[in-house]
């Protein structure tokens, strides 16, 4: 069984000690010592009550442990958006939602998250990780792999590291979207047209027969090129990529109840994004008419068992497929065509289990994944990497208030061998309304295929790179002042040494040390039933060891978001602010600092039926969030607007 899972060749004892350790935990939780796992109806665990709070999502979280538990007892900081949030704001896409989270930005024409100035940041689906290596340059998920905001029922975001648990790409944050089930008999249409000649439409289907339920949706967008703030034309922003663009995006989930505590989920989505770049209408060489494009087909089977419970498990197996098609200007140049189709598969299995045991609350998992890259600029057949990894985290609860969590990660490369990666973290809550919570972890990033093989005109690899290693901390404060009023503070910090970056001639290299460390306050109060706010400060310096690079964005050293929220009747209206300055160079941005605000407004003419109006942009600002060379690369867009409807039945 060993070499099976672990390959051959001598093993540690540590390593056998720990797959042991997994196996036991993976016995369907039938092994003697289960009979202290707390189900539906049961209140164990310290000062835990599980349920009835369980279904109150505002006290509960799912992404911190990998588990349910009580949003106060966790030593993380975790950020929630629900989809009575999404419906509110109508946001249209992921990258709207993100870009009004205290901390994190998603430049416009690149389309990845930042946390805290850095996008090194795992992006999950129901828990499942979404792979970028060997398509994309970027560190992290472009936000076109999620297919629909229709069926998202909440965003769980985790900022701080989460290697231990989760692998190398939770350096500076998880953002995990958790997606619906279906719950009744729904049929819901959304139609919108707006600036620069969008045009959404988007449906979706839900409903129950006995123990089975399905959620379906199917969307279709489009617009043209949209204009830029000011005297900022497409010459000036010849990379940035347009909201010129053609989407069609197809989501299906199935769920089948076995009994209360076992189910399956099948699930899938399919998206077919097509895009142009600035740079197509700049140059004579080439039609306008000539998109890029990228494709996800995504399947995943999960069994779950023990669910309605504290200690939850299941089984999944994803085959996850992903391919761009786009065009390089030297094959052009040199008459040898300029299709670049490139192709990404990963596959595999994962495995979770949980248990109480006394006042110690255990997760442990497998996981085997094995990817398959192949990019059109190297002369390379398909390239295969397997990952084998195990974890095991415990909770443990030192009375009613201290909560100490250790934990720890092994996974076996078959590009760069093995490593293990520990955690360390406390969570003291001193009262009802008040935690304190701190975390310590290490961070081992090995080089995507990406990194090592790309040969074209603005990349080049480098099969030389070392992986990148490092830890994180956060250090943090939240308390409510009342069942209206909440405050977090928390210090980040995070220090890699070897980080993968760029040079002036577009090839990667390991730098010497990488740095990301500041501050994050966030205020929220509601007035009274119809008015409420919040505001967001963080300060977020980065430094590269005096390296230039050529490959990063710059998030403002200074950013405030800003919300006012307004909800009476048939009316709701939402007033969204994005300000930032400081530590963006003059001689690489047109603007060094900004003031963005965002309107919508909603109407529910019907009981079944709700209009409204977003105003993005109103101040019509010119910021940017990667500049070089005197230029910004990536301009935001100008002032725009969409109305809609929202039809259900």
């Amino acid at each position: 069984m060993y070499k099976k899972l672990f390959g051959r060749g001598r093993m540690s004892k540590c390593k056998k000690l720990a797959i042991t350790l997994a196996l036991a935990a993976g016995c369907g939780g039938y092994l003697p010592f289960q009979t202290n796992v707390a189900f539906a109806g049961q209140a164990a665990y310290g000062d835990e009550e599980f349920p009835p709070t369980y279904l109150d999502f505002n006290q509960f979280v799912i992404t911190a442990d990998r588990i349910p538990v009580n949003k106060w007892t966790t030593p993380a900081n975790v950020i929630t958006i629900t989809d009575k949030d999404i419906e509110a704001n109508h946001y249209q896409s992921i990258q709207e939602v993100l870009n009004h989270v205290n901390g994190i930005i998603v430049p416009a024409g690149i389309d990845v998250p930042i946390v805290n100035g850095l996008e090194k940041v795992l992006i999950l689906i129901d828990g499942h990780q979404l792979y970028n290596d060997g398509v994309g340059y970027r560190d992290t998920v472009e936000m076109s792999a999620i297919p629909s905001m229709k069926n998202i029922k909440r965003i769980e975001i985790v900022k701080g590291g989460g290697s231990a648990l989760y692998g190398s790409d939770a350096v500076t944050g998880i953002i995990n979207i958790i997606t619906k089930k279906g719950e009744r008999n729904e049929t819901t249409f959304d139609f919108n047209t707006g600036s620069w000649h969008q045009h959404n439409y988007e449906a979706t289907n839900q409903g129950i027969a006995g123990n089975f339920s399905w959620f379906i949706t199917g969307g279709i967008h489009k617009s043209k090129p949209f204009d830029y703030p000011g005297n900022i034309t497409r010459s000036h922003n010849s990379y940035s990529r347009e909201s010129d663009k053609s989407d069609n995006a197809f989501t299906v989930r199935l769920d089948y109840e076995i009994d209360e505590r076992n189910s399956l989920t099948l699930s899938g989505h399919h998206i077919a994004h097509k895009y142009n770049r600035a740079y197509e209408y700049t140059n004579p060489r080439y039609p306008t008419d000539r998109y890029k494009s990228m494709l996800y087909n995504n399947v995943s089977l999960v069994y779950n068992f023990k669910e309605n419970s504290q200690t939850p498990g299941w089984l999944r197996y994803f085959n996850d497929y992903k391919a761009r098609n786009g065009y390089d200007q030297a094959r052009y140049t040199a008459g040898r065509g300029d299709s670049r189709i490139s192709g990404f598969r990963v596959q595999g299995a994962d495995y979770q289990n949980s248990w109480i045991l006394g006042q110690h609350k255990i997760v442990t998992g497998l996981e085997w994944h094995q990817t398959g890259t192949k990019h059109w600029s190297w002369d390379y057949d398909n390239i295969k990497a397997i990952n084998r990894a195990f974890y095991l985290q415990d909770t443990i609860s030192l009375g009613k208030k201290w909560k100490f969590v250790p934990g720890a990660r092994y996974d076996d490369n078959s590009d760069y061998g093995h490593q293990w990666s520990p955690k360390l973290a406390f969570n003291y809550r001193a009262d009802d309304q008040t935690k304190f919570y701190a975390s310590w972890g290490r961070v081992y990033r090995a080089a995507s295929p990406y990194q090592l093989y790309v040969n074209q005109t603005n990349r080049q690899g480098n099969r030389d790179l070392r992986p990148e290693k490092g830890h994180t901390e956060i250090l943090g404060i939240e308390h409510d002042f009342g069942a209206k009023t909440g405050m977090n503070v928390n210090l980040f910090y995070v220090d890699l040494d070897d980080a993968i970056d760029t040079n002036e001639d577009d090839r990667y290299i390991n730098v010497k040390n990488q740095k990301s460390r500041g501050v994050e306050l966030t205020f929220k109060q509601k007035i009274d039933d119809d008015w409420s706010y919040d505001v967001g400060y963080v300060y977020a310096k980065v430094d590269i060891d005096g390296f230039n690079s050529s490959g990063s964005f710059t998030q403002p050293r200074n950013n405030y978001r800003t919300g006012i929220h307004y909800n009476h009747g048939i009316w709701q209206a939402n007033l969204l602010g994005n300000i930032g300055h400081g530590g963006l160079s003059a001689k690489s941005f047109d603007a060094t600092r900004y003031a963005a605000l965002d309107l919508n407004v909603n109407c529910k003419v019907h009981d079944n039926a709700t209009v409204y109006l977003k105003l993005n942009n109103l101040t019509n600002q010119n910021y940017s969030y990667y500049g070089k060379n005197g230029s910004n690369i990536y301009t935001s867009p100008g002032r725009s607007f969409i109305a809609g409807v929202d039809l259900k039945f």
